[in-house]
């Protein structure tokens, strides 16, 4: 593809996972090519796909055939359903259980960076000098200080206009910036580490827990899953 842009550099946003555990990115193949992976809390993420999906405009979800499937309105009903959704076995078991365990095994390869999302909150200044590290690129104090505060849920909560879903090759749907996929500003929600907590009960989140002993048999794993290293 032919590039016009003034910086030399190119940028992909995806879910997907490595080629040589199962996935389709070419990360030993492309050894030039960086790829960074980061993971959250199970319950955190099950927990974040509640208003996220809710979130999605009716003039998408109609477009997507149903999907994301809406509130029904009950919060205790929609927790449910989508802990059955993620748990193992459920319809979208893969984009948590197979997305960890599969970068987890490239975790030291020369061209990955895993981070886990309570390592990052927990530090992200520190998150921020390791990945201008990882890519060999050098920063002033003046510069992290910027990344750092332009990565903060402050600004992010801010600035709406910049995180939003678009659709640019239907450039007749929905209206310019926004092309209705989502609601405005409700792509930076709380920024928060442990909601999952609080939005499933004690035997819900028992339930997750056993999940995570059979399917990240790895204690290592198990553990970074949960809550991270620690530290950056």
């Amino acid at each position: 593809l032919y590039w016009d842009k003034p910086y030399t550099f190119r940028v992909w946003k995806s879910h997907a996972t490595p080629r040589t555990t199962g996935g389709v990115l070419p990360v030993r193949e492309r050894p030039g090519v960086r790829f960074l992976a980061m993971a959250r809390n199970g319950l955190d993420v099950v927990s974040s796909l509640i208003p996220f999906f809710d979130q999605h405009t009716e003039e998408f979800r109609t477009m997507w055939g149903g999907f994301p499937p809406a509130s029904s309105g009950d919060p205790a009903k929609d927790a449910a359903t989508r802990l059955a959704d993620l748990l193992p076995g459920g319809i979208m078991a893969d984009a948590y259980w197979k997305y960890v365990k599969e970068w987890w095994a490239m975790r030291d390869e020369p061209n990955v960076l895993l981070l886990h999302y309570s390592d990052v909150k927990r530090d992200l200044a520190g998150a921020v000098s390791r990945i201008a590290s990882w890519l060999g690129v050098e920063l002033t104090d003046d510069e992290r200080a910027k990344v750092v505060e332009k990565c903060g849920i402050t600004h992010m909560k801010a600035h709406p206009e910049r995180f939003v879903y678009e659709l640019p090759l239907n450039p007749e749907y929905g209206s310019p910036g926004i092309n209705g996929v989502m609601h405005p500003g409700s792509m930076t929600r709380k920024g928060v580490d442990g909601d999952g907590r609080v939005t499933f009960s004690a035997e819900q989140a028992a339930r997750w827990a056993a999940a995570e002993e059979t399917e990240f048999a790895d204690a290592e794993l198990r553990e970074w899953a949960r809550r991270g290293r620690g530290s950056i």
